[in-house]
């Protein structure tokens, strides 16, 4: 298969996450973005719990593989909702 033809049928998407640590007791900040190949459905999020950064990178893949990741991250809920708050 040409690269041509994968590009064609494959989802392309992104996955930006951005880490940094405040001078603060809780200075955990982190910023992530997810994309469509299109550039359409961006969706960007803004948190200081490390494991809301884990649901969103969580909900980003359930996307591509929706039972391989699901059966992977157990105790985690992967709906759209969880991503937007």
């Amino acid at each position: 298969m040409a690269n041509d033809d994968l590009f064609a049928t494959a989802t392309v998407t992104t996955l930006v996450i951005r880490v940094w640590h405040e001078a603060n007791n809780d200075g955990f900040r982190a910023r992530m973005i997810t994309t469509s190949r299109r550039g359409k459905n961006s969706v960007i999020v803004a948190t200081s719990e490390p494991g809301r950064v884990l649901s969103v990178a969580a909900e980003w893949l359930s996307g591509l593989q929706p039972e391989a990741t699901a059966a992977a991250i157990p105790g985690h809920s992967l709906t759209s909702d969880s991503v937007r708050k």
